[in-house]
């Protein structure tokens, strides 16, 4: 166990190995890190390549979920912007004890693939689960 920003951790790396859909078609979100009832999970750090071009971006939860008993609504919170990856070029989130995005608590840490046309990503994420407050961002300032 670890401190991070007070709260009690213990950081976790998962790897990422997902592959988008065949062609330029839709959107798909694949899910990264499973839903821990009650928690949040906190990105500390990532690190992907693509070996072709697509847009990614960070979501909590996953395109489907059902909000109601007969809805099939999107129920996704993004977490990044769209970040455009190419052929053999990365995207870096450097370690941070403050985190770059949570989910809500209950929710999957997903990726959302765009314009993948069956490119595939790796990389390595670095996580904790939190105790359930969930962090909508993050503030970055300068005090003059």
């Amino acid at each position: 166990m670890t401190t991070v920003r007070g709260v009690q951790a213990e950081p976790q790396t998962t790897s990422i190995n997902v592959t988008g859909p065949g062609g330029a078609g839709p959107e798909s979100d694949n899910e990264l890190v499973a839903a821990v009832p009650g928690k949040g999970i906190r990105i500390l750090g990532m690190m992907v390549r693509a070996n072709g071009a697509v847009n990614v971006r960070l979501e909590s939860g996953i395109s489907g979920e059902p909000l109601g008993l007969l809805l099939m609504l999107t129920n996704v919170a993004a977490l990044s912007g769209r970040v455009p990856l190419t052929t053999e070029h990365g995207y870096t989130l450097p370690y941070s004890d403050v985190g770059w995005g949570q989910t809500e608590p209950g929710k999957p840490l997903s990726l959302e693939m765009s314009g993948s046309g069956g490119v595939a990503i790796g990389g390595l994420l670095l996580m904790f689960t939190t105790p359930g407050a969930s962090v909508d961002g993050i503030l970055v300032y300068v005090e003059v």
